[in-house]
């Protein structure tokens, strides 16, 4: 970060393409290494900003190397024993302190998706389904949901203040949209990196399928 310029003060403002995707998971970077509470995200992205006709540079823009220093928080990332942990709590405790979300497709957290990379297809015991595209509010317009909807969204899957929420996917994209919905909202979030790619091929790992889906 420090070679494009990002220091340890001001604002960083962060877009992509991809629907927002790629900033998203510059946003769990950044937050990871303890800047992210000055960072924002373009809403609807570059593609949003060519479809009001602003202007885009092809220039390579140099900046001087700025004085970045991480400052580690750890937490915002958590590791496969630990999601195992919270999925058996999930399943078997009325208490649960966690929520788990999968943030990919439904046909995928179902299961019904076939994927060549995972060695087994379903998704975690006791997560819920948002998909991370239904944050925004159409392919075409890909700008967030306003925060009533969002919250909506989630809490209609059950999510509650007082828990912690974890995000997962496939391979972290999808999941780190999920995290920076979350954070924007106010729940305390936790990416699961690895998410299902390193789940299904884990050992001691359960993955329920679409027929144990209500």
């Amino acid at each position: 970060f420090k070679s494009v310029g990002i220091g340890n003060k001001g604002r960083i403002v962060i877009y992509g393409d991809l629907k927002g995707l790629f900033a998203a998971r510059a946003f769990v970077t950044l937050d990871y290494l303890g800047h992210g509470d000055r960072v924002a995200l373009l809403d609807g992205g570059l593609e949003k900003w060519k479809s009001e006709g602003r202007n885009v540079s092809t220039e390579n823009v140099k900046r001087e190397n700025a004085g970045f220093s991480p400052d580690l928080e750890v937490d915002r990332v958590i590791h496969l024993n630990e999601v195992k942990g919270v999925s058996w709590s999930i399943t078997n405790l009325r208490t649960a302190k966690y929520s788990l979300i999968d943030a990919r497709p439904g046909d995928s957290y179902k299961g019904i998706t076939k994927s060549k990379s995972l060695e087994r297809n379903g998704h975690i015991p006791g997560a819920k389904n948002v998909y991370w595209k239904d944050h925004l509010e159409s392919d075409k317009n890909p700008v967030m949901k306003s925060v009533k909807e969002l919250r909506a969204l989630y809490a209609g899957k059950g999510l509650r203040a007082d828990k912690t929420v974890i995000t997962y996917c496939q391979t972290g994209g999808q999941a780190s949209h999920a995290y920076f919905t979350l954070k924007y909202l106010g729940y305390d979030v936790k990416l699961y990196d690895g998410s299902f790619f390193e789940w299904s091929r884990a050992k001691g790992t359960k993955v329920v399928s679409f027929a144990e889906v209500e």
